[in-house]
């Protein structure tokens, strides 16, 4: 029959079409599963080596702080020692940041050594076990980042792609947070969303917490319960806690800058730095034990409703910032996310104290207050605003709880933002020359040079040659610009073919030589100067052209402007693919 109702429906799509789908989705699921579980076992391994050491410090620390504890004072000078040493292995001679995974992920420089992702997370283990102030959460990032990224280029897969996989894997499996995960790999790793990426980082984020939740039935890292309910009253409170929070993170943050250019500024060799860290951390933990490692007790006994003096947690608060920004800025391995969670707790739970002395009755108890101070600080610290909000909703499942601690994270970013910038990573990536709020299409220009824009398309002219050398030169090519050089072929000026006719009215193109008229003032450009740098040039003078020239001033050829303008828009049109891929 040839009725149109004899026809066979028409498939969406071809069977090669169908077949490439197909690959597709079983490459995503066999990537982000083999990422998840190696990054889950890798991750437990790390979580728990840390606790295994930290156990073995108080057993040996034993006995209460005091002037005369020489265990806990050395022991974090031993670690200190360590880790200095084992840097010195690591390819960038320091510990690893987050910092570093978004650098490499905006720029595609994703080579992750498998031995950096090694030592720093060793050197990690070791310092937190002996007591350094640092968290676990950046070295458990960047052994992520060395997963994926290895993983990637072995299995042909966009190496971007693995880091943002090894990372969701890591995290999740560490903190029980597998959709806040996600969430930080798109919202601070990535700094994009799109589907291409959030399939395969779902699937690793999902496959960590299954093996440690479902599979190895482990505890979260910390655990938050809060049962009582928020009063209308207390919104306005959470609105303070957050604005006050926000000072705590931008002076927590300065904090490590300063602590890192004093390092810097210091004669210390650099593998003697974490062991001098490590002396003040140690005679801080002299009357202030609290200060050692994570800080997990401290962090869960708050949280958990235990009763701590104001006076004390101030004495906390400000000794753990102080300690931190040591340990950060002398070169030990590890992160400030996890510092910056007690950090905020401590904050959080003097403010519950001060709230209640306000509101009395009506106000709930500082553990909530604990809970939305250590979302608002550590959002702040790393950029990831929603992320915090989804961890403290996934470890509490207290909806009231968790548009509380939005507020508070939302008016701590809106002022640390203003104060200080997006993040900490984002500061020391710009303190760098890499800033990221100029946009990633611009940093893509000022990561490629004029030299592989360079053309020889140009007339030139030898100095001594005449005014009509020149003008005809640039009649035959179709040319407005000439662009004059000296007997050595140095650049020497540029004549421009409109200048050139108006000089004809007062001399003689024959006789007059072309270096006597030359612009000597034109602008120029070394073939290593950024794309962008040249497009700024051309936008300030409106020059069809820029002479590329060496360090010796010795003329190489031209970039054009309509090269640039591509250079441009092709960058744009890379970054938007990049962003709205699936």
């Amino acid at each position: 029959m040839s009725g149109s109702g004899s026809r066979r429906p028409r498939l969406p799509v071809s069977l090669g079409e169908s077949r490439q789908l197909f690959l597709r989705v079983v490459s995503i699921l066999a990537f982000g599963l083999l990422v998840g579980i190696i990054g889950a076992v890798l991750a437990i391994v790390v979580v728990d080596s840390i606790f295994w050491l930290g156990d073995r410090l108080s057993a040996v620390t034993a006995g209460g702080a005091g002037p005369l504890n020489v265990v806990l004072l050395l022991c974090p000078v031993a670690g200190g020692l360590v880790v200095g040493l084992m840097m010195r292995g690591m390819s960038i001679r320091r510990a690893a940041r987050v910092a570093d995974i978004i650098y490499g992920v905006q720029t595609r420089e994703t080579g992750i050594p498998w031995r950096d992702g090694v030592l720093n997370t060793v050197a990690t283990v070791i310092g937190i076990g002996s007591g350094a102030s640092v968290g676990h959460y950046s070295p458990l990032a960047n052994m992520g980042a060395a997963l994926g990224t290895n993983l990637g280029r072995g299995f042909r897969y966009d190496p971007v792609l693995g880091i943002g996989c090894g990372v969701a894997a890591a995290i999740s499996t560490a903190f029980s947070a597998p959709i806040a995960a996600v969430l930080f790999a798109h919202e601070v790793i990535l700094r994009h969303y799109s589907l291409r990426a959030f399939a395969p980082i779902t699937v690793a984020s999902s496959t960590g917490f299954f093996i440690e939740h479902h599979l190895l039935a482990r505890p979260p890292l910390f655990e938050v319960h809060v049962e009582r309910s928020v009063f209308a009253p207390e919104f306005l409170a959470f609105v303070i806690t957050g604005l006050a929070c926000a000072l705590v993170a931008v002076a927590f943050m300065h904090l490590l800058l300063t602590s890192a250019d004093l390092a810097e500024r210091s004669r210390l060799p650099a593998w003697l730095r974490p062991a001098v860290a490590g002396l003040g951390v140690g005679l801080m933990a002299q009357w202030v034990p609290e200060v050692l490692g994570l800080g997990k007790d401290v962090l869960s006994g708050i949280i958990g409703g235990g009763e701590t003096a104001p006076w004390h947690l101030g004495l906390i608060l400000l000794a753990k910032m102080l300690a931190t920004s040591l340990c950060i800025g002398f070169g030990f391995a590890g992160g400030v996310f996890s510092p910056s969670l007690l950090i905020g707790v401590l904050a959080g739970a003097l403010l519950g104290h001060a709230s209640g002395a306000v509101l009395g009755e009506m106000a709930s108890d500082p553990a909530l207050y604990a809970v939305c101070g250590m979302a608002a600080v550590a959002s702040a610290v790393i950029g990831g605003p929603l992320t915090a909000v989804l961890i403290v909703f996934e470890l509490t499942r207290n909806y009231e709880l968790t548009i509380a601690v939005m507020i508070s994270v939302v008016f701590a970013n809106v002022v640390a933002y203003h104060l200080f910038g997006r993040s900490l990573y984002d500061r020391q990536l710009a303190r760098s020359g890499f800033d990221l709020s100029l946009g990633r299409d611009r940093l893509m220009l000022q990561r490629t040079t004029v030299a592989d824009h360079v053309t020889d398309d140009a007339v030139t002219v030898k100095s001594d040659q005449s005014l009509a050398d020149a003008r005809d030169g640039m009649i035959a090519a179709g040319h407005q610009e000439c662009h004059v050089l000296d007997e050595l072929s140095r650049y020497h000026g540029r004549l421009h073919l409109f200048d050139l006719l108006r000089l004809e009215k007062d001399a003689d193109p024959a006789v007059e030589a072309a270096g006597a008229h030359a612009n000597e003032g034109h602008l120029r450009i070394r073939p290593d100067q950024a794309v962008w740098d040249a497009l700024e040039m051309v936008q300030e003078s409106g020059a069809q052209s820029i002479p590329v020239v060496d360090r010796g001033g010795y003329f190489i050829g031209v970039v054009y402007e309509s090269t640039l303008v591509a250079a441009y828009f092709r960058a744009i049109s890379n970054t938007r693919a990049e962003e709205h891929a699936a």
